[in-house]
């Protein structure tokens, strides 16, 4: 009869016992198409400025490096110059669409969310949102 018993269990925690759940968008979500890791800013100016050097151009390298010294204020501020940057996107169908995210270390958050808002990437806490745009829109300026 225990023989019994404990078959008429073990069957019934095999159909009790719901078989694992696949997410239904997983067919739908990609991977990344790309994963990027760079050294910290710190670290490829020191790489930049050693190039530049051998090279002949070292008081441009100067130049550039008073450019970022002007552009981030204070190097202990708005964005952590001794962390490493990160950025990962998937290309689409339409490669001008695509969707990329840029992973920067955040030295001093109020002083980041100023350095966004001088170009035009305004946010409001407790939490912080900034619209997306496409590469046209940014207040960058190219060669033409």
């Amino acid at each position: 009869m225990s023989a019994r018993l404990l078959a008429v269990f073990g069957v019934a925690v095999v159909i009790a016992v719901p078989a694992p759940v696949r997410c239904a968008d997983a067919e739908k979500t990609k991977p990344p198409t790309a994963v990027v890791r760079l050294k910290s800013i710190d670290g490829l100016l020191d790489d930049f400025k050693y190039v530049a050097k051998h090279a002949g151009f070292a008081e441009e390298a100067n130049q550039i490096d008073g450019f970022l010294k002007a552009f981030l204020g204070d190097k202990e501020s708005a964005i952590d110059t001794k962390r490493p940057i990160g950025f990962y996107g998937a290309i689409s169908d339409d490669v001008i669409n695509s969707d990329g995210l840029i992973l920067l270390p955040v030295g001093d958050e109020q002083a980041f969310v100023d350095l966004l808002g001088r170009f035009g990437f305004g946010a409001k806490a407790p939490i912080y949102r900034f619209p997306s745009r496409s590469i046209s829109e940014l207040p960058i300026s190219t060669p033409t």
